[in-house]
């Protein structure tokens, strides 16, 4: 075999074993919380850079539990895996989230009360010790539960991997949001409230609710 022959055959064999391989999986896009008192412009907010996408601005409506030092505006979108969290503001606070799982659904999906979008955004931390315990009930219990409310359509799982907050504010490590529409969110919030008051959705020890932010955001519409 010529010279010639050994190399195209080395060729032929090197490009039968890459479309033999499979293909590598590209890392899953991360979320990006930017929190701020009030939105800001390109420029400022990391989530209106060009390579961000899937952009939401959250109009604050309600927050249940008190988290002093963190701002009440916030832009969502999602990034590249490698995407670095930083805060171009000193009152900004910039997080990056890792997806734990799939989005969900609800079961038995209910009809909504209305057709304005909202997003109840749930940042908390396992009690210490408990992480196991916490994620277990979150995904078996917590989330199906809340997905039963009138009007909700999905439920996503977080964990937080990089944050960057120039105030000192510490984030908890995990994260979820609820996406529902609705024509009556307090309505909505004031539901939910009341069930896990009755145990209808149950709560967890392993819950750390010190430390929780629980916020019903609406969804600002583009211009």
């Amino acid at each position: 075999m010529t010279r010639r022959a050994n190399g195209a055959a080395a060729i032929t064999a090197a490009l039968t074993l890459l479309t033999a391989a499979p293909a590598m999986a590209r890392p899953a896009p991360l979320t990006m919380f930017v929190f701020e008192p009030a939105f800001s412009g390109k420029g400022e907010n990391p989530c209106l850079d060009r390579t961000a996408r899937d952009v939401v601005r959250l109009d604050l409506k309600k927050e249940i539990t008190q988290a002093p030092g963190l701002p009440t505006a916030l832009t969502t979108c999602h990034v590249a895996a490698g995407t670095a969290a930083k805060a171009r503001r000193p009152d900004m606070v910039v997080a990056l989230y890792q997806p734990l799982g799939p989005s969900r659904r609800p079961e038995t999906p209910t009809p909504p009360t209305g057709p304005s979008p909202f997003e109840m955004v749930i940042l908390s931390s396992a009690t210490s010790g408990q992480d196991a315990e916490y994620n277990r009930w979150y995904d078996q219990e917590h989330i199906p539960a809340v997905l039963q409310n009138p009007g909700f359509t999905a439920a996503q799982r977080l964990r937080l991997v990089a944050s960057d907050a120039p105030s000192g504010y510490v984030l908890p490590r995990y994260g979820a949001t609820y996406l529902f529409t609705s024509g009556d969110w307090a309505a909505i919030m004031t539901g939910i409230r009341a069930k896990l008051a009755s145990g209808e959705i149950h709560t967890s020890t392993a819950f750390d609710y010190k430390t929780g932010v629980n916020r019903y955001y609406a969804v600002v519409p583009h211009n």
